[in-house]
């Protein structure tokens, strides 16, 4: 994911609860919400401020579920990462966990690259 501010939409809730170890972490990550919609944002060359992009708004609102639940449906709500051998495994574990949690929620499934030395 790129710079994207959110437009419209309305949160309702965040809650995770989170369980790891030495070699990774897992739980749920709950992101409840209705009628999301974000615009992409991009600086073009020699521009100090960012533009909305149409195209690639237009393509992220198509990706992003826009809602959780959405009708009947169950809450999204599963994630997990490995742990990374040399970063801090409170915070950033953490924090990674979460944030995959919440960009898997929305719909954006992007593979967490684990760095290694």
């Amino acid at each position: 994911m790129g710079p994207a501010s959110i437009k419209e939409g309305r949160f309702n809730g965040l809650t995770f609860d989170l369980h790891g170890n030495d070699y990774s972490m897992n739980g749920t990550v709950k992101l409840l919400y209705d009628d999301l919609k974000v615009a992409m944002l991009e600086k073009d060359k020699g521009a100090t401020e960012t533009d909305k992009k149409f195209l690639t708004s237009l393509l992220a609102n198509f990706v992003i579920k826009n809602s959780n639940p959405k009708g009947d449906d169950e809450v999204r709500s599963e994630t997990s990462i490995p742990c990374e051998k040399y970063k801090s495994f409170s915070f950033y574990l953490c924090w990674k966990t979460i944030f995959k949690g919440i960009r898997e929620t929305v719909g954006i499934k992007q593979p967490v690259e684990v760095a290694s030395k």
